[in-house]
């Protein structure tokens, strides 16, 4: 019996990888035509393979779905599995032989989204963003920091320990504002941060005093590895990155819903991928067991675009409407186990 374990955990594992080099490989061609005619296509190449490693993760559970559909289809069309199940193989031991094959890819997609891909995905991000050079402007032209009692606003990031063009507006415990300054930079010399050529603006009581400074002490700034985490967008950055990042903007009272769905789908993805591969079993063990690999593929398609635009567009909504980061995150990847249940319960009916 362990040797069919190992069978069919090796054929979804076989199938599963060619689905998702596929995937990989479609993903690779639509995005170079895409960047190439702005870009170069040296460039463009560049760009394009930097994000491959955040797309291997983003794009696993479909591949999972699609392999699990071929892998087990090819099986069921052989009569393998018929065989395996008369030799007194449970279903729950298929099962458990999918997770298996299942769990040696999760285990590598991880390395791959926690090791690789936020590195990867920030110098990406740099090379789109800032036109290759060291300094990143962002999508939105700005970036926002708040720490101690100043709230911050840099429009270039040239590294974590510069800022460049930069107002910043100080308040007082009670949220009153006391002071104004516009800077050329923010820089951090290795202790502290300050304020370079500042010109301060402070609010009294029926007054208003202006004055022009050389430098600025900014107390309470934060750390300059920090400065990583808030150029970056919350989906690239890695789980450990990603909790930091949470812990930060609570720390200074800041939403922080879009970080915490990112947080959650990185957590629950090994779950998705799992629900998948449940999901592939009553498929194949049901309506799609005699039909060709190509009807397979189509179904496995449809279903895994279907998962990916709900799962996005889901968990975009439950922040945008104040939901609950966890369910924004876990109620896709429910529906699929409900799916996949409800369909098992149908067969064996």
């Amino acid at each position: 019996m362990r040797r069919l374990d190992r069978y069919i955990a090796a054929t979804v594992i076989g199938s599963t990888l060619t689905a998702l080099a596929v995937l990989l490989a479609l993903y690779i061609f639509i995005t170079f035509v895409e960047e190439v005619g702005d870009a170069g296509a040296l460039r463009a190449l560049w760009y394009t393979l930097l994000t491959v490693p955040r797309w291997t993760g983003e794009l696993f559970p479909v591949a999972a779905l699609l392999g699990g559909l071929m892998g087990l289809g090819r099986l069921a069309g052989s009569s393998e599995l018929t065989v395996m199940r008369a030799a007194g193989m449970s279903m729950g031991r298929i099962t458990g032989a999918v997770f298996a094959g299942g769990l040696v890819l999760v285990v590598g997609v991880v390395a791959v989204g926690e090791g690789i891909a936020p590195h990867a995905s920030a110098e990406a991000q740099r090379l789109e963003s800032g036109g290759g050079g060291s300094a990143l402007r962002l999508p939105a032209g700005a970036v926002w920091l708040r720490a101690g009692a100043w709230v911050v606003h840099a429009d270039r990031v040239v590294d974590r320990g510069h800022l460049r063009e930069v107002t910043a507006f100080r308040y007082a415990g009670g949220g009153e504002l006391t002071a104004m300054a516009r800077a050329a930079a923010v820089r951090h010399d290795g202790e502290s941060w300050s304020f370079r050529d500042v010109a301060l603006t402070r609010f009294g009581e029926g007054r208003l005093e202006v004055k022009e400074r050389p430098a600025l002490a900014w107390e309470g700034g934060p750390d300059p590895a920090m400065m990583d985490l808030v150029t970056t967008e919350p989906r690239l950055l890695g789980m450990v990155d990603l909790w930091d990042y949470v812990d930060y903007l609570e720390a200074n009272d800041l939403n922080s819903d879009a970080a915490r769905l990112a947080l959650w789908r990185k957590l629950i993805s090994p779950l998705t991928t799992a629900g998948m591969l449940l999901l592939a079993l009553p498929f194949v063990m049901g309506s799609l067991r005699t039909v060709s690999v190509g009807t397979r593929v189509f179904v496995g398609t449809l279903a895994g675009i279907v998962f990916f635009l709900f799962n996005n567009s889901f968990g975009n909504l439950a922040v945008v409407y104040g939901l609950s980061p966890l369910l924004g995150a876990g109620f896709p990847t429910l529906v699929v186990f409900v799916a996949a249940g409800v369909m098992a319960w149908r067969i064996r009916k």
